[in-house]
């Protein structure tokens, strides 16, 4: 069973998918994504010509595959890279009163993307003998809650969580 190319597609398009669509989304005065204004937001101008094929929901799953092979790899350094201007960018944004300070994104954001990085898929998770259920995608949430909370001995929160 090859894995490997397939599943490192997947994570890519899920990556840049929430990067651009959710974490760096500027829309142009008629309404479809500013694919400049996210570009620059990420400090990435390569994603401009990938960003309407990823963004649309014409386009199956192994189209946007296909864009986003066009781009290269993403590591880990280029992904905190982004991230590092975006959050840059987004500060700019809001001193300058262009966006609203519910757009600055925060620490639980930047490990979500993280995360997106590095999630198995559930073919991936089979042949490693992982289980595969909604149950740990909650747990994942649920830790990543806590982990933000910044108080591991906040008994409220852990019951929150349960």
């Amino acid at each position: 069973m090859d894995l490997g190319k397939s599943a490192d597609e997947q994570r890519l398009v899920h990556l840049f998918y929430h990067l651009c669509a959710c974490l760096a989304w500027q829309q142009k005065p008629g309404g479809g994504a500013n694919a400049n204004a996210i570009a620059t937001r990420l400090g990435d101008d390569n994603l401009r010509r990938i960003l309407g094929p990823l963004l649309t929901d014409e386009l199956t799953w192994e189209a946007r595959q296909e864009c986003l092979g066009k781009l290269g790899k993403a590591t880990t350094g280029s992904v905190i890279q982004m991230l590092h201007t975006l959050n840059e960018s987004l500060q700019k944004e809001y001193r300058e009163h262009g966006v609203t300070y519910i757009r600055v994104h925060a620490p639980d954001d930047v490990l979500t993307v993280l995360h997106k990085l590095i999630d198995l898929t559930p073919d991936e998770r089979q042949a490693l003998g992982l289980p595969s259920t909604d149950g740990l995608t909650l747990l994942r949430r649920a830790l990543l809650i806590l982990q933000m909370t910044g108080d591991l001995e906040n008994h409220e929160m852990l019951f929150l969580v349960y």
